[in-house]
């Protein structure tokens, strides 16, 4: 996504979108939230 023009469109797209719904989170995560991620919190999830 962060290297597609199109794919930050259809992110920011989904953001607005869906103020509640799942759909507005991308399917593996938003980037901070997994350059914030440990071994440990993969192993437990």
């Amino acid at each position: 996504m962060d290297n597609s023009p199109i794919g930050q469109m259809v992110e920011a797209m989904l953001d607005k979108a869906y103020d509640v719904h799942p759909y507005k989170r991308p399917v593996i995560g938003y980037e901070q939230d997994i350059r914030n991620l440990t071994r440990e919190d993969a192993k437990v999830f």
